[in-house]
């Protein structure tokens, strides 16, 4: 699956959730959100198992990175971008983004959000685009550190979300429903 189809896909799905007045607005909070269940499985991780990422662990990790994914996804549906265009993009900034670990890209994601929020805040859609890019890039490292491609990220976070919208559980709490 491509970037395209993927964005595609996840947008079928999407409810249009405001934040006042906004839908870019939830999306970006849903990717702060995101990241922020990552960064807990990741904690975790080293703190029960010394930083050995099991099948379990690497299952539970890439659910999260799709969630990320998906936000990102609809932030670009809803500016009315191409997600595949905004990945072009990494291939000028790979250079520059080098993790040594899981919690290294992490780290670096999480800063990328930073840069995707003032983007947002301040309409400033190149800041938005470049943020996008970078995530797309530590999304990847991070599906590589579970052992898993981009494109598997994008199957497993698909059929996850059409089986909660084919269950009627798209709303609610908890990462099993």
């Amino acid at each position: 699956m491509y970037l395209s189809e993927y964005q595609a896909k996840a947008h079928n799905n999407s409810l249009e959730t405001e934040i006042n007045g906004s839908k870019t607005l939830y999306s970006v909070v849903g990717v702060i959100d995101e990241c922020g269940e990552i960064a807990g499985k990741i904690k975790k991780l080293h703190r029960d198992f010394g930083g050995e990422i099991s099948d379990e662990w690497s299952e539970d990790i890439s659910k999260e990175i799709g969630d990320v994914l998906w936000y990102i996804a609809e932030i670009a549906s809803i500016k009315g971008w191409n997600l595949s265009e905004i990945d072009e993009v990494n291939c000028h900034l790979e250079g520059y983004c080098n993790c040594k670990d899981i919690s290294d890209a992490l780290m670096q994601s999480n800063k990328a959000t930073c840069l995707l929020m003032s983007g947002v805040q301040s309409s400033n859609d190149l800041e938005t685009r470049i943020a996008m890019a970078l995530l797309i890039i530590y999304l990847e490292k991070m599906s590589n550190f579970v052992g898993k491609t981009l494109m598997d990220i994008m199957d497993i976070n698909i059929k996850k979300v059409e089986s909660r919208r084919e269950r009627n559980v798209i709303k609610g709490n908890g990462d099993n429903r």
